[in-house]
């Protein structure tokens, strides 16, 4: 896991958005390679939770640690398993952007499309190219273009990084056969289709009967 763990310090020295202020640098997911199993199913999420205050680097709460998460109480209700089962069985998640996103005027935490792709060519693709899961689902437009960041040229024709969230893509990287299913963020309407979504890739990857 030297490469995770070299990913995760460059993740943490970053400063590529110092100047951006939607972006609070203070407060970013960094993921311990103890932490990292064989993936099955890697679900792609947007940006760790914001909170206000900071003065000191700090660790994002995020599913991946806090019980809590609203994202996590997700994916356990949809699949009906708790989430250290969940992850035994090699599920995980990771955010499109490492660092939080301050709200805007209308109180979304999406990230600007530049720091996206700034963000998730450098480090997501990285960390999904150590992970090598079978089934990738993206949740909602910021995950759809951090997804397309890893892809590059290997983008499929059809595979769009605007319009409708759906579809389902299989690809082949450097030996590596993947699903990739794209679907609504769970934030209002979108969380039945995302949680439809969910437990279809959780199949697929062969997390559920």
């Amino acid at each position: 896991m030297d490469h995770w763990e070299e990913v995760q310090n460059q993740i943490w020295l970053c400063d590529k958005c110092k100047n951006n202020p939607r972006v609070e640098c203070h407060l970013r997911q960094q993921t311990n390679a103890s932490d990292v199993r064989p993936v099955r199913l890697l679900v792609i999420a947007i940006a760790p939770p914001f909170r206000r205050g900071l003065t000191d680097k700090a660790i994002a709460a995020s599913a991946l640690n806090d019980p809590q998460d609203t994202l996590r109480l997700f994916v356990e209700r949809t699949l009906e398993k708790s989430w250290s089962n969940l992850i035994d069985q090699g599920l995980f998640l990771l955010h499109s952007v490492k660092c939080a996103i301050v709200p805007d005027k209308d109180g979304f935490q999406n990230p600007p499309n530049k720091v996206v792709d700034l963000c998730a060519s450098a480090y997501l693709s990285e960390e999904i190219h150590i992970m090598r899961p079978a089934v990738i689902l993206a949740l909602g437009s910021t995950a759809r273009r951090a997804v397309a960041r890893y892809l590059g040229q290997n983008k499929p024709k059809d595979f769009r990084v605007s319009g409708p969230l759906n579809g389902e893509f299989a690809i082949d990287m450097a030996e590596q056969k993947t699903r990739i299913i794209v679907t609504k963020f769970i934030r209002g309407g979108g969380k039945s289709v995302a949680g439809s979504a969910l437990s279809r890739a959780a199949k697929s990857a062969g997390i559920l009967n």
